[in-house]
């Protein structure tokens, strides 16, 4: 290789590693970002599996949920880890229209990967996990999880907020 080319290559490594520096999330649709831009915004982050039947249930709640709400981002993430043709088999199966992240994101975001699906994790608008939610979720116990429209704790994002047997799904404060 000549000297030229090599620095050449070295160059165009430096430029894609500080390209691709601070990017903590990918989506299936080729978007790409830092949890960190969602500050002052709820996040809620759903784990899924085509072959869990909870979640299934429970996406058609996610969709309305994320499109009704302007102060909270939804991120789906496949408990199973498939990529390409195999995630977006998936995303039409289930019929998830909120972003699906590329790669799990519980070591991104500090918090422990779900051991039983549905997991719904949801990171207050300071980016603290708040709530972990376990089973299915409707509309009505997402917003109470958020604090927000809908729900008796509207306007509170406390982390002292207990709630102790929000059906269908379970929930546990953090």
């Amino acid at each position: 290789m000549s000297p030229i080319t090599a620095r050449c290559c070295l160059l165009l490594s430096l430029l894609l590693a500080a390209c691709s520096k601070g990017i903590d999330y990918r989506t299936h649709g080729g978007d790409s970002g830092r949890f960190a831009e969602h500050r002052g915004q709820w996040l809620v982050i759903n784990y899924w599996a085509t072959w869990c039947k909870p979640c299934i249930e429970e996406i058609p709640e996610l969709n309305a949920f994320a499109r009704a709400r302007d102060d909270v981002v939804v991120f789906g993430v496949d408990f199973d880890q498939n990529q390409g043709d195999a995630l977006q088999a998936g995303i039409d199966k289930l019929g998830i229209r909120f972003p699906v992240l590329t790669q799990d994101p519980s070591a991104t975001l500090g918090a422990e990967r779900p051991s039983m699906l549905p997991t719904t994790l949801v990171f207050n608008p300071r980016g603290e996990l708040h709530r972990t939610l376990r089973g299915p979720q409707t509309h009505d116990s997402l917003a109470a999880a958020v604090g927000g429209k809908n729900s008796p704790e509207q306007g509170n994002d406390s982390l002292e907020r207990r709630n102790d047997s929000p059906k269908p799904g379970k929930t546990e404060p953090e």
